[in-house]
This record gives structure tokens, C-alpha cells and sequence, in this order.
């Protein structure tokens, strides 16, 4: 927790997904788009900072705030959403949305890896939130 390293921060605006390749594993415990999932919007990261530097989550969505501007908020492990069967152009940009039009908007959430827009090194690690899990730095 004492270890500066960036937050990953998101900003959901319902981006439609855009058309792409499931390539994210080949190890399968759940369907793979589960593995290869949308999060509906836009990732960056901030500066470095020390994780134990944040009390609470809304700490956390705070910094990312004060970096990056209005509506950024902590990425989440399970932000990815997807659609079973998408894949490429399938369920892409206006697919995308007609099927969630027709779902309530409530498109099943996904794990361990996820696309976005935004230009994220992958070279480098970052913090980020887990709901699920007593690992994060910081209370809920």
C-alpha cells in the first residue's frame, strides 16, 4: 500500500462497443467474452501516488476527479460488460446498443481484462478497486 504507483480511473459515458477480436486468453472458466469485456467508456491514469494515502473509495474517486476531471471515478476489476456471442462486428457499435435497449441497459459484467478507450501503458502496474475482494488499501 505504501508502493506509488498511478490509479487506473474510468469514465463511463455508454460508449457503444466498438468492433474487436475476443484475443484475451485462452483459458477458459467462464465464457470468453466474459474475459473480454467493454467498459462503456474511457480509462487513463493519474500520477503516482501511495495507495495508503486514501482513507475510503471516495477518496480514491476523488483523486481521480482532481486529475483528470469531472465524472472520472476508481476503475473496477469487474467493469467490463459484455454480450454472450460478441465477438468482432457482432453486438458492436449499434448492435451494442440495440441489444442493451432491449435488456434494461443491463449488460452481464465481466473479469480480469477489458477494453476501453484510452491510451494506458501496459508496461507498468497501477491501483485499482476489487468489490469483491479484502485487497484493496482502502475501506469501502
Amino acid at each position: 500500500c505504501n508502493t506509488r504507483l498511478p490509479v487506473l480511473c474510468k469514465q463511463t459515458d455508454k460508449s457503444p462497443r466498438p468492433a474487436y477480436a475476443m484475443e484475451c486468453t485462452t483459458d477458459y472458466a467462464m465464457p470468453k467474452e466474459f474475459y473480454c469485456g467493454w467498459t462503456m467508456g474511457y480509462i487513463a491514469t493519474t500520477p503516482k501516488v501511495a495507495a495508503s494515502s486514501f482513507s475510503s473509495i471516495k477518496d480514491v474517486d476523488a483523486y481521480c476527479e482532481d486529475a483528470l476531471g469531472p465524472g472520472w471515478v476508481t476503475a473496477e476489476f469487474h467493469d467490463s460488460r459484455y454480450i454472450p456471442g460478441m465477438n468482432g462486428a457482432t453486438y458492436a457499435n449499434a448492435q451494442w446498443t440495440q441489444w442493451g435497449a432491449s435488456h434494461g441497459n443491463i449488460y452481464p459484467s465481466g473479469g480480469w481484462s477489458y477494453y476501453s478507450y484510452g491510451n494506458v501503458r501496459n508496461d507498468t502496474r497501477f491501483w485499482m478497486d476489487i468489490n469483491d475482494q479484502p485487497t484493496t488499501c482502502w475501506s469501502r
